[in-house]
């Protein structure tokens, strides 16, 4: 059993558990405001760069770069009318929390966190993107950028290239199981963090 396999069969209820809180499906149909869009991509903004501190040599030679996604969030933000004093909500603070104590001890466990959050971006992210561009298009703004990773070749390469960079870890089945936990908990804050954000 690869690691991925064994993440995505840890995850599976609350990955699906995640697509139905709060604001989700309004994002789904494309009826959430600009405003209320924007302020998610600034608590992920806030997640992203928490999480990408701490992954320059996570997977030795493995390059992270192309997956990046905390400037691109910055370049839509640009286009959308985020509230300049935005506080983050409490289950975002918790996750930036969380990943920066990952990243100071250059924890394996950050990788649970990149499995999710990349790996969904490349997959069930490039639906949503479409969601997205209907709903800005009801706004009259533009930035796509975060769903952005290049043609569907080459986000079939990037998937590709970081699960067998996950699956080639040198884990043991203790490892494996706390890297289980570890990305549980990052869904539960992700449905935390859904059902905090505004979206009436």
């Amino acid at each position: 059993m690869t690691l991925t396999f064994r993440l995505r069969q840890a995850s599976q209820d609350l990955h699906a558990l995640a697509e139905r809180s709060g604001l989700m499906p309004q994002l789904l149909r494309s009826q959430l405001s600009g405003a209320h869009y924007a302020v998610l991509l600034c608590n992920l903004q806030a997640i992203y760069t928490a999480l990408e501190q701490g992954l320059a040599d996570a997977i030795p030679g493995f390059d992270f770069t192309p997956l990046l996604r905390s400037r691109a969030i910055a370049q839509d933000l640009a286009h959308l009318p985020a509230p300049a004093d935005l506080a983050l909500c409490a289950a975002t603070q918790d996750y930036v929390q969380r990943l920066e104590g990952l990243a100071a001890e250059r924890s394996p466990l950050l990788l649970a966190h990149a499995y999710l959050r990349y790996l969904g971006d490349l997959h069930g992210g490039q639906l949503l993107r479409r969601c997205v561009a209907r709903l800005l298009q009801g706004n009259g703004v533009d930035g796509l950028q975060f769903y952005d990773f290049g043609s569907p070749e080459r986000v079939a390469e990037l998937i590709e290239s970081l699960r067998d960079g996950l699956n080639r870890l040198p884990l043991d089945s203790q490892q494996v199981d706390a890297m289980a936990q570890e990305v549980r908990l990052g869904f539960g804050l992700h449905i935390d963090l859904f059902n905090q954000l505004p979206h009436a």
